[in-house]
């Protein structure tokens, strides 16, 4: 119901596994449901910065409340009945701490209750007097450590206290025969999960708690639960051991934390994920059924990954994620993630480059889109030119605190292939943070032609990455990559890149063209620096762009919107220094 929601554009995502309502929308709605029954069935109340409701004058005919985004500290005994009330909206009042101990009493008929993101440490038992309640939403009362008991809410299908401080579970768990979602993922529980808790629920369809370590007879009940589409759990190791993987299939969705990986907050919950610590006791392939099932694969303290994956192939993974973990030596004939578009390496010590841990693992990355790197200590290249392709699909790069890191790119060195144009992927996003040897984007090959190895342009790359705002990233990195990594230098760069540009430059962000022709003049001192031949001016090339007939403002899409200046008149000095050039990128 939520996705046609949002393909009808009455609900937007918000973050990774929610959704709003636009305003609009929202106002819209408030007037259709006013204009077919009575307004005083009706009061809202939320977002005006109310400090307390005891003054508030309701019908006993209201029947939905609102007073969320307020500044309420507390809930008072002698508010107004509501005996028809279902609805009952207090959330995000970061200054509810106090709810009167017969508040409840006054609403006999509430189906939903919603307390999230206030600031209660406790609620009072009167909530055990709402016998048709069906939703009660606690989520992110940080300070709520204990449920008084809720064995009289028969109906209730939905429990959501994610992000909350609970100790104990509340009592009458095993009364709430209909659950239909269980949103319990807390990992201060004091108490062990007892025998037969998870066969109460035999209408659950969503069962999230993977804040305690469930056993084999845990995890035997919760796979008779027939109704069971999503699952959250965190196993212990010995419960994967002989058991088959076939209760997977009816899963549409799941999050399965195996051994001590820390539990992780921002995990798409609409994702297959399978998280491993250690996985060096399934050295047999013991998870190599669940795997099939998966599309994401958290690894954390592994030292043999090959021995985790076997001989298998696992074409429904897309994400890999390995962090404190050694890549293995040795040498793999065929890809056991032919999919896969996402690859993060996170504190992998011994990693040297991408190139080796793909001919380790026997990866291809054939669709590979996103690359991760961060704190990587040995890592000296990204990829290595020649026994290893480019990824042609990578679109994004980040590579953050690797102290060793010297070159994006180097020559192998058993080859002598050059690389060239086809093979330099159209990266879109570049970040590159924290690396104080980076020097050069490319090993230079030690000819005087290709030898642009100088210290300061990665550095003023990266300003110019991390400054600007350029809609089309891609060009401009594609440009600057062809311009160092060949011996034809920017002269066949810029006659590749110069029609794009000329098709785009009415679309680019304010200050493109600026940084364009910023890196051009840099590129022209270093040449000069290096003794190398002068280029010819580039003033005839930017004036064909600007007048050429395909490329008039007549004929673009965008005519009519303000221009772009294209007359930026910075020449950057023979002698200039780092200091002097980070002034004049801080200006564009």
């Amino acid at each position: 119901m939520t996705e046609r929601l949002k393909d009808a554009c009455l609900l937007e995502s918000h973050g990774m596994d929610s959704a709003k309502m636009h305003d609009v929308v929202r106002d819209v709605s408030r007037w259709i449901a006013n204009s077919f029954g009575d307004e005083q069935n009706l009061v809202f109340q939320d977002g005006i910065g109310l400090t307390e409701i005891s003054h508030i004058k309701v019908s006993t005919s209201v029947k939905r409340i609102s007073f969320a985004s307020s500044n309420i500290s507390g809930l008072p005994d002698n508010f107004t009945e509501c005996p028809e009330a279902t609805t009952l909206l207090l959330q995000d009042n970061g200054h509810l701490w106090d709810i009167s101990r017969e508040f409840f009493l006054a609403f006999p008929s509430l189906r939903v209750l919603n307390l999230s993101q206030t600031g209660i440490r406790a609620l009072p038992s009167s909530i055990n007097s709402l016998c048709q309640l069906r939703a009660l939403i606690l989520k992110n009362c940080s300070n709520l450590e204990e449920l008084p008991p809720i064995g009289n809410l028969c109906h209730l299908q939905l429990l959501d206290c994610d992000k909350t401080s609970l100790h104990y579970l509340p009592q009458g768990m095993d009364k709430l025969t209909n659950l239909r979602l269980l949103n319990l993922p807390v990992g201060q529980l004091k108490e062990i999960i007892g025998q037969g808790f998870f066969l109460s629920f035999s209408s659950i369809e969503m069962l999230n708690m993977k804040g305690i370590c469930v056993g084999s007879t845990s995890l035997d009940e919760i796979l008779s639960l027939h109704n069971l589409t999503s699952l959250f759990i965190k196993l212990d190791s010995s419960s994967i051991f002989n058991r088959e993987p076939t209760w997977m299939t009816r899963l549409k969705r799941f999050h399965i934390i195996i051994g001590d990986y820390p539990t992780q907050g921002n995990i798409n919950k609409s994702a297959r994920t399978i998280c491993v610590s250690e996985c060096e006791i399934f050295s047999n392939g013991e998870l190599s059924g669940m795997l099939q099932f998966a599309s994401d694969l958290y690894l954390e303290y592994c030292k043999d990954l090959r021995k985790l994956i076997g001989c298998n192939s696992f074409n429904g993974l897309k994400s890999l994620s390995i962090q404190s973990s050694l890549m293995e030596e040795g040498i793999r004939q065929f890809d056991p993630f032919p999919n896969l578009e996402y690859l993060s390496l996170k504190f992998v010590y011994n990693l040297r480059s991408v190139s080796d841990f793909s001919q380790h693992l026997g990866f291809r990355f054939s669709k590979l889109r996103q690359l991760e790197i961060s704190d990587c200590r040995n890592l000296k290249y990204l990829f290595k030119v020649g026994a290893f392709s480019i990824p042609k699909h990578l679109d994004e790069i980040t590579v953050e605190d690797c102290q060793r890191l010297v070159a994006l790119i180097a020559q192998y060195a058993s080859t002598q292939t050059t690389l060239v144009n086809s093979e330099i992927p159209r990266v879109r996003k570049l970040v590159l943070s924290k690396l104080s040897k980076l020097t050069m984007l490319r090993e230079p090959q030690r000819t005087k032609e290709s030898n642009f190895g100088s210290p300061s342009f990665s550095l003023t790359l990266e300003a110019i990455l991390e400054s600007q705002r350029l809609r089309h990233l891609g060009t401009l990195f594609t440009l600057a990559l062809q311009s160092f990594m060949n011996s034809r230098s920017e002269d066949e760069a810029i006659a590749m890149g110069r029609q794009q540009l000329g098709d785009n430059r009415y679309s680019l962000g304010n200050n493109a063209m600026n940084v364009l022709i910023c890196l051009r003049d840099w590129i022209r001192a270093e040449r000069r620096n290096q003794g190398m031949e002068p280029e010819p001016s580039d003033k005839l090339k930017l004036e064909e762009i600007m007048s050429s007939r395909e490329n008039s403002a007549e004929s673009s899409p965008m005519h009519g919107f303000a221009p772009v200046d294209f007359d930026y008149p910075m020449q950057v000095p023979i002698n200039i220094n780092m200091n002097g050039l980070e002034k004049m990128m801080h200006n564009l």
